[in-house]
């Protein structure tokens, strides 16, 4: 696969910033992210409140994947255990493991109860299985609606746990706002049918 860097840090790169914004919760403050190399290029994931909050892959570089994010700060070598656990598993995944990432708590940026219902309907689709943006829009309570489907998740900021590369236009693979185009969705719907 082009861009892909073998693995070689077996610890990722932790960047904090903890700091807090007025009238903010203390827990939903404490932001934490992480870039790490992985068979599907680097990868950046950033932690709010305990939840995943934001991820993108497909990067050059940890520099690039941070960037992609919105994150800068001090690095550290050291990640909590749970957030450890989760780059094992993004890993795994890179390399072909099965993995839907159903159990990992996200913190969902939506603006409509549309998007939410949208949301809920693409992070039950299974790992290596495929919906329309039509089926999504039914399935979601709004037969067609697969325009807005498309909007909905043109807006998500944590593929691979929103699985939107899962869906697909009904004469083709539709759309793709992540880092590789078109052909990063292709690549992880063939990682995930085994090809």
């Amino acid at each position: 696969m082009p861009g892909v860097k073998s693995i070689s840090d077996p610890e990722p790169r932790l960047i904090i910033n903890a700091g807090r914004r007025a009238k903010e919760p203390a827990s939903l403050a404490e932001v934490r992210a992480a870039a790490f190399e992985t068979d599907l290029g680097w990868m950046a994931a950033q932690w709010q409140g305990g939840k995943l909050a934001r991820l993108s892959f497909g990067h050059d570089s940890s520099e690039e994947a941070l960037t992609a994010i919105g994150r800068h700060g001090f690095v550290s070598p050291r990640l909590a255990h749970a957030h450890r656990a989760l780059v094992a598993r993004l890993r795994a995944y890179g390399r072909g493991a099965h993995d839907d990432f159903a159990d990992v708590p996200v913190l969902l940026a939506v603006d409509t109860q549309f998007a939410l219902r949208v949301i809920e309907v693409c992070r039950g689709i299974g790992y290596g299985c495929t919906l329309s943006y039509g089926q999504v829009a039914t399935v979601a309570g709004s037969p067609g609606a697969a325009r807005a489907v498309g909007a909905a998740m043109a807006k998500n900021r944590i593929c691979l746990f929103i699985p939107c590369h899962r869906v697909v236009g009904s004469t083709g693979l539709g759309g793709w706002s992540g880092t590789g185009g078109l052909a990063q969705k292709q690549a992880l719907l063939d990682l995930e049918r085994g090809r």
